[in-house]
């Protein structure tokens, strides 16, 4: 048995664009704003542009997702692509999810959120990972700041328990990493100097 396959970048546009009964410009615009703002659309817009031009390029339009026949499919992701390329350069994304990979190598804590896993998630809008250490199960976010800084961001185990650790990759500027965070994110985190 095969496992079954994931869907592609043209099978997101495809899903998200689904109960649109026109593939107008107004939706060409709000799907521009999401891919380019990183809004749903992780990959980012190097990664969509790309798969569009190869679908095109290829012919490659069918896809279990798609609601609207092939020709106006086709001729939105021509617009969609265009619209991309009006905006670039691209802003960087504030954040970018990281996989959840050597959580030793984030060992520096340089503040607390005091939130629960749940209301990080809503906040971040990011999931936490559910991974299992040596120290037993944890979960984690891992993420890279548009400033170049990385973070992990531990929460406790139970749903309900305030205290999102913020522990940074690398030895450097604890206070300068968590004030980068709060900039980005719009959250407050307690830092090691006002705890202690």
């Amino acid at each position: 048995m095969t496992d079954p396959k994931l869907p592609t970048l043209i099978d997101l546009i495809a899903m998200a664009v689904a109960p649109a009964s026109r593939l107008d410009g107004d939706l060409t615009e709000r799907i521009t704003d999401d891919i380019v703002g990183y809004r749903s659309f992780k990959s980012g817009p190097d990664a969509y542009l790309h798969a569009i031009d190869e679908a095109i390029q290829r012919s490659e339009l069918d896809t279990p997702y798609r609601t609207q026949d092939h020709a106006a499919f086709a001729d939105f992701l021509v617009r969609l692509a265009s619209a991309l390329r009006a905006r670039q350069p691209w802003p960087r994304p504030v954040l970018r999810r990281l996989p959840t990979v050597e959580l030793g190598q984030f060992s520096h804590h340089v503040g607390t959120l005091n939130l629960t896993r749940i209301a990080a998630h809503h906040k971040l809008g990011e999931r936490f990972d559910r991974v299992r250490d040596a120290e037993g199960e944890q979960h984690v976010m891992l993420l890279r700041l548009s400033t170049g800084e990385e973070v992990g961001l531990f929460a406790p185990t139970q749903r309900t328990a305030r205290g999102v650790d913020i522990r940074q990759r690398e030895p450097g500027d604890a206070s300068q990493t968590l004030q980068h965070f709060e900039e980005l994110t719009g959250l407050q985190a307690e830092s090691l100097s006002s705890a202690g």
